[in-house]
């Protein structure tokens, strides 16, 4: 398209003779994009905390088998109950994928410089269970901030008697720490574990480093954990059952107490939790579609009433000899001027929006949300340049000032 030199000075008279409506559509149109943005943070701060709840929580989707009450006694869940629960659940949901994660510790006590520690054991595959992302032999995983190693104090076995072992010297074992354990998971609830040692350091090791604990302890070599728990000295703290599918809980739950088994869920209050929380983020995500469609379509016709109003402007530059190209261009000119000034505008007041709804987090997701605010208004503007300025700078001169009348 052929640029003439005085375009440029006549748009910017066009933009001065219409500022005064340019301003009330302009400030409309930054107050709609900018509240239905902080509305859509606010709706994405909502998911990220549905994430965080139940989505990513390990804890919502954990079911503890506690005791196993058939053939009319109840006693708590034994080695052999981690084989019988993985094979009923391999029978009943073989397309689901759910893990048998059984926690092993020990019945002497293990201290470091003279304290008390809590102690646990678990396959490196499960360290899921407590937010890690592997487990490495000979290191102790804290739940709270330890020098780099740490020398735990283990009772070395002589006898076993009816009351319980006679230990002689202790005998130290260096590990390796890492913190970052959580104290968050069903492991250390407070319906497995005394809340009374929940004051003392809890540490978890993977089953290599178990066993060589168990053989320190029980002054022997150990070949697995059926061979350490025939002393009876190591013991089962319990057997969680971890759901992939937060819908099936209810049913895994269910199942294992019709198979006698006592088992706690923390969502069995709710019949069918899963689909509960499907529903309320599609309502969320509805809602907000509506909401920008809404303010769209506002933004959209509020352009096409102020540009019907500069209808008879466009009528007499055309006729005093502008083409309809050249018209088209200099309204289309002062049109993206002022999508780039509210485009600014606004950006800067998602962004501090942003950085306050998301506690200065999740950056990527404010920085794809402000690209998606550039996106919208670059549909927009095409949309008013193609299906407002465009069709009435293209219409006949009698018919622009007819309509022009009749809308005064």
């Amino acid at each position: 398209m052929k640029k003439y030199p005085g375009d440029g000075s006549c748009a910017q008279l066009l933009s001065k003779k219409s500022s005064g409506h340019l301003k009330i559509s302009s400030i409309m149109f930054l107050v709609s994009i900018t509240i239905t943005s902080v509305i859509g943070l606010l709706y994405a701060r909502q998911y990220f905390q549905y994430e965080r709840d139940f989505l990513e929580n390990v804890a919502m989707r954990t079911i503890t088998v506690e005791r196993y009450f058939g053939n009319q006694s109840v006693r708590p869940v034994s080695f052999t109950d981690v084989f019988e629960v993985t094979k009923i659940l391999e029978k009943e949901f073989p397309n689901t994928k759910i893990t048998v994660v059984p926690v092993y510790t020990t019945n002497t006590g293990i201290t470091a410089n003279g304290g008390q520690l809590n102690f646990f054991a678990i396959e490196s595959e499960h360290s899921f269970i407590v937010d890690l992302d592997e487990m490495l032999d000979n290191t102790a995983y804290f739940t709270r901030p330890q020098p780099n190693t740490i020398a735990i104090e283990i009772s070395v076995l002589t006898e076993i008697t009816d009351n319980g072992f006679v230990s002689g010297a202790l005998k130290r074992m260096i590990l390796d720490t890492e913190i970052g354990a959580t104290g968050n998971t069903p492991i250390l609830s407070t319906q497995n574990i005394f809340p009374s040692m929940l004051a003392y350091p809890t540490f978890f090791v993977n089953m290599n480093t178990f066993n060589e604990i168990a053989a320190i302890f029980l002054n022997r070599k150990i070949e697995n954990i059926q061979d350490a728990a025939a002393s009876g000295l190591i013991s089962l703290h319990g057997i969680f059952v971890y759901v992939d599918e937060l819908r099936m809980v209810s049913a895994v739950s269910s199942l294992l107490g019709k198979q006698d088994y006592s088992t706690v869920a923390p969502i069995n209050a709710f019949d069918d939790f899963g689909e509960t929380l499907s529903v309320t983020f599609m309502v969320f995500m509805l809602t907000a579609a509506v909401l920008l469609c809404m303010t769209t379509v506002n933004i959209f016709l509020s352009f096409r009433s102020f540009y019907r109003v500069q209808q008879k402007d466009m009528g007499i530059l055309n006729y005093i000899g502008f083409s309809n190209k050249r018209i088209f261009r200099m309204y289309c000119s002062n049109l993206v001027k002022k999508f780039l000034q509210i485009f600014f505008f606004s950006s800067c007041l998602v962004l501090l929006a942003g950085m306050v709804i998301f506690s200065f987090g999740h950056w990527l997701t404010l920085s794809i949300f402000i690209l998606s605010l550039w996106g919208l208004l670059c549909i927009l503007y095409a949309a008013v340049a193609r299906f407002v300025i465009y069709k009435y700078v293209h219409q006949d001169l009698l018919v622009l000032i007819r309509e022009s009348k009749e809308f005064e």
